[in-house]
């Protein structure tokens, strides 16, 4: 026999901005306690009784499929579910509390259009260059505006030379690899397509073809996070060259120096274009005192540049660029390790990773 109705609200708490939309269950301490959930306990599993779904998830489907990712808080007697992306313009979204044999408690959220033209569209495609390894590994998509996740492969398409469509190029992960904006997702070329001695290469073929021309095309059917198709499609044509197969060389690598007081930009030149996103992010300065050296990074000529705009003007002195050696070529060679090496031969003794700083030492003069 039932108990009486526990006394919980169960409520959408929506910011200003959707990313920060949030999910809340308001619980009543006794009533709950009851039923054998404690307030206080570190270790429920709130995945058990509090998840949130697209209301196109019937309710009984949706107590067996996982819930949307996200993290929970629980603070003062108030349970908060935060998703981990966006909610996407034009979907309804249920969440449900279910806490002992009570019938679930279920508050639906709907999240309005903000525009009815669509004004979104691709903004780059890295790598920028006219000419890319056979061995390409990657490629980033940068949008102006937040996009809808999920069935991105439907949009994308690799075309040869003669109109045809490539046969399963990319890697088609289900976690797709968005950054949190939701503006910038990564399109793997699948790995099988390129190391030599696997079945995928030896039966089907490599995705990219030494001296032919591609194009990789996205449909203007690509919804943005406002759920409207994107402005416009977008074709980018580039040639394809020898694979590459030889790691990066910092000892290759050239510095190009501002003039001392000025706000100039400080280069650093590579033979080859190098990863976008990685080179970003693993690349940074210091100074002597090994104090990073704030400024705007960014990379030009094709990702043959790394450049550093300061927030103050130069000094004379000792700097260093420090560079993970993790990062990156087009063909995915990182510093001293090709992207062809058996995984299991870049482990060290202690079962960890081979991963470390390279400094490349430099001196801007006095003028």
């Amino acid at each position: 026999m039932r108990g009486p109705a526990l006394a919980i609200s169960l409520l959408w708490l929506i910011s200003q901005a959707r990313a920060a939309a949030e999910v809340s269950v308001h619980w009543v301490g006794e009533s709950v306690e009851a039923r054998g959930v404690s307030l206080s306990s570190s270790t429920l599993d709130w995945e058990t009784v509090f998840t949130v779904h697209l209301d196109s998830v019937e309710l009984e489907q949706a107590l067996i499929m996982p819930p949307m990712a996200g993290s929970y808080t629980l603070l003062d007697g108030i349970l908060t579910f935060q998703p981990r992306f966006p909610l996407q313009a034009g979907q309804r979204y249920r969440a449900s509390l279910r806490v002992g044999d009570e019938e679930p408690l279920v508050a639906l959220h709907e999240v309005s259009r903000e525009k009815t033209v669509s004004t979104t569209t691709v903004d780059t495609v890295y790598p920028t260059a006219d000419n890319v390894p056979e061995n390409l590994l990657k490629f980033y998509l940068h949008f102006s505006a937040p996009m809808s996740r999920g069935h991105i492969y439907n949009y994308i398409h690799l075309m040869d030379d003669t109109g045809q469509e490539v046969e399963l190029p990319f890697l088609e992960l289900d976690e797709e690899l968005w950054d949190r904006e939701m503006k910038r997702v990564t399109l793997f070329i699948d790995p099988g397509r390129i190391k030599r001695g696997v079945k995928p290469l030896e039966e089907i073929g490599p995705s990219l073809v030494e001296g032919k021309t591609f194009k990789l095309v996205i449909d203007a059917a690509w919804e943005d996070a406002d759920g409207l198709p994107l402005a416009e499609g977008y074709e980018k044509a580039f040639r394809v060259g020898a694979g590459d197969r030889s790691v990066p060389d910092p000892k290759s690598w050239t510095p190009v120096l501002p003039d001392v007081g000025s706000m100039g930009k400080l280069q650093l030149r590579f033979p080859e274009p190098m990863d976008h996103a990685l080179s970003v992010r693993w690349i940074r300065l210091e100074n002597a005192k090994g104090v990073t050296v704030e400024g705007a990074v960014s990379m030009a000529a094709a990702e043959q540049v790394w450049e550093l705009k300061p927030e103050i003007a130069w000094k004379a002195g000792d700097y260093r660029f420090r560079v993970l050696s993790t990062l990156e070529d087009l063909a995915g060679n990182q510093i001293g390790k090709p992207f062809e090496v058996d995984l299991f031969e870049e482990i060290n003794d202690q079962g960890k990773p081979k991963t470390h700083w390279v400094n490349l030492p430099f001196t801007i003069p006095a003028s």
